[in-house]
C-alpha cells in the first residue's frame, strides 16, 4: 500500500518512545514478568507519596491528605495507571515538577526550582510532549528572573531544553547498514 511509511518505525522517528519508558519496562522484563503494567502503578504510587510530601511542605497535614485523596479519586489517573501508558508517567513528573518550580519561586529557594526542572527534564525522557512543560517552567523562570533580577535562574530551563536536544541528536543517529 502507498500509505505505509516504513521510515516511521526506524530509530529517531518522531513516534519512537523516549528512553525512560523503554528502560523502566526493561527492568520488569529482566525479572521474567509477562506484562509491564507494574511500572505505571509503581510510578503512580511514588507520585502519591511525593505529592503528599510536596503539598505538606506548602500547607497543613489535613490539606495534604485531602489533596492526595482527591488525586486518588480521579478516575482518569487510576484507570491510566492500570494501563501501560505514558500518560500517568508524564503527569507524575510534570505535575510535581511545575509545583516545585512554583514553590521555589514563591519561597525564593533555588534548590526547589532546580528540583522542579530536574523533574521536568525527566518528563522529557518519558514523552516528546514533555517539552511543553519545560517551556511553561521556562516562562515562570523568566518572570522570576525579571522580578528578582536573578538572571542565573534562566539557565535552569535552558539546561533542561539542551538535554532534550542532546537526546534527540542521539536518537537521530541511524546505524549504517
Amino acid at each position: 500500500s502507498d500509505d505505509y511509511m516504513p521510515q516511521i518505525h526506524r530509530a529517531g522517528s518522531v513516534i519512537a518512545y523516549q528512553p525512560m519508558l523503554q528502560l523502566s519496562y526493561m527492568l520488569v522484563y529482566l525479572f521474567d514478568a509477562e506484562t509491564s503494567k507494574a511500572i505505571p502503578g509503581l510510578i503512580y504510587m511514588g507520585f502519591l507519596i511525593g505529592f503528599y510530601g510536596l503539598v505538606r511542605r506548602a500547607s497543613s497535614h489535613t490539606a495534604a491528605m485531602l489533596a492526595v485523596t482527591g488525586v486518588l479519586m480521579t478516575p482518569e489517573m487510576v484507570s491510566m495507571s492500570a494501563l501501560s501508558a505514558t500518560n500517568v508517567m508524564q503527569a507524575c513528573m510534570a505535575g510535581p515538577g511545575l509545583m516545585y518550580v512554583c514553590l521555589g519561586f514563591s519561597r525564593k529557594e533555588k534548590h526547589l526550582m532546580t528540583l522542579g526542572f530536574v523533574l521536568l527534564t525527566i518528563n522529557c525522557w518519558i514523552r516528546n510532549e514533555g517539552v511543553l512543560f519545560v517551556l511553561i517552567g521556562g516562562m515562570l523562570a523568566l518572570i522570576f528572573a525579571i522580578r528578582q533580577r536573578q538572571y542565573k535562574v534562566i539557565l535552569l530551563p535552558i539546561t533542561a531544553r539542551f538535554v532534550k536536544y542532546a537526546q534527540g541528536a542521539v536518537q537521530s543517529v541511524r546505524p549504517a547498514l
